[in-house]
């Protein structure tokens, strides 16, 4: 038998034994129960009015890897997620971009437009944006997640876009997401008025839960309520608050970092007592240090990096791992 077909063969079988092994461990995503969080206020369905005509989109980012990087893996499962998996997939045929750096290899970038991604270059939006990087911004061409945190701001062409972490992994449809009521322009603030930012925003996002938590999660499980987490936020992008990420990033004595993250710069752009105060998504919507009676309340979508792939409970493994052969297998009988 040639060895191509050895290999799909092999794969199928894997994807059996760990669908048998999660059907018998933990069990299959399901909606959420009928207990709310404290911290819930909205309608996690999959239903959506006809008349939207918002142009939206799905967004990671990837920096330096290789073909067999746990990085470059986690980004194409999201991506298999988001356009491929029959419980996961967008409803609305909503796009799912990556942003890459520049020292993202070519094969790399090729696989990730085969599996269905637009890619789109970081130092394309730079080198677009009317902005021309001079000595105090060096950060710029560096490869940095704050980098490309900050150039996700230039694609207007985008009414609003879900960022999710490469390392998010879906446990159900995320569109729904789009129409959290959190997800509304605000005005920013007109006693803190900076004649740099737009008048109006939007940004929501969602605090990072304890690694010890309930499910649903209460006020209780969260270190600090108004410190956001950059795994899964939303926002529209706008090319004022873009050059505002650069002036700050060009000056970093404004943030307590020599050199940011990009979550940092979230938290100082977007701090709820400055001008442009960030709105909280569902809590049900996301998870960090996730645990089998999450999965099992109805969490949309958990963290799992490689640390917490090596600590996490078993059953969890599992579920990841499934995920990945499932992946694996498809792409590989799609040729």
């Amino acid at each position: 038998m040639p060895y191509i077909y050895k290999l799909r063969f092999l794969m199928t079988l894997a994807a059996i034994a760990t669908s048998l092994r999660l059907l018998f461990g933990i069990c299959s995503p399901h909606p959420p129960s009928a207990a709310a969080s404290p911290l819930a206020h909205t309608d996690m369905g999959t239903t959506y009015s006809s008349t939207d005509t918002r142009k939206l989109a799905y967004m990671t980012s990837l920096t330096n890897t290789t073909n067999n990087d746990f990085q470059f893996t986690a980004t194409r499962m999201l991506g298999y997620q988001l356009l491929h998996q029959a419980t996961t997939k967008t409803q609305r045929r909503i796009p799912f971009v990556v942003l890459v750096t520049t020292d993202v290899i070519q094969e790399t970038r090729d696989l990730l437009i085969a599996d269905g991604a637009v890619v789109i270059p970081v130092s394309d939006l730079y080198n677009t944006s009317s902005f021309r990087p001079d000595n105090n911004t060096s950060f710029l061409g560096s490869g940095t997640d704050t980098a490309l945190k900050a150039a996700a701001w230039t694609l207007t062409s985008y009414d609003l876009i879900a960022f999710l972490d490469a390392n998010v992994v879906l446990n159900r449809c995320m569109d729904a997401i789009f129409d959290d009521t959190a997800v509304a322009s605000q005005t920013t603030l007109l006693g803190h008025h900076d004649s740099t930012l737009p008048k109006n925003y939007i940004f929501a996002a969602l605090p990072e839960v304890n690694a010890i938590h309930d499910y649903p999660p209460a006020t209780k499980d969260f270190a600090n309520l108004d410190t956001l987490s950059s795994a899964v936020y939303l926002f529209r992008p706008d090319i004022r608050l873009f050059r505002y990420f650069v002036n700050v990033l060009s000056t970093p004595q404004q943030l307590l970092p020599s050199s940011p993250s990009g979550q940092q710069l979230l938290n100082h752009a977007f701090n709820r007592k400055d001008n442009m105060p960030w709105r909280q998504l569902d809590q049900r919507w996301h998870i960090k240090f996730p645990h089998p009676r999450d999965v099992e309340g109805g969490v949309a979508s958990m963290y799992i990096d490689s640390w917490w792939y090596e600590h996490m409970h078993t059953q969890l493994r599992t579920y990841y791992d499934s995920i990945m052969w499932r992946m694996q297998g498809f792409y590989e009988l799609r040729g």
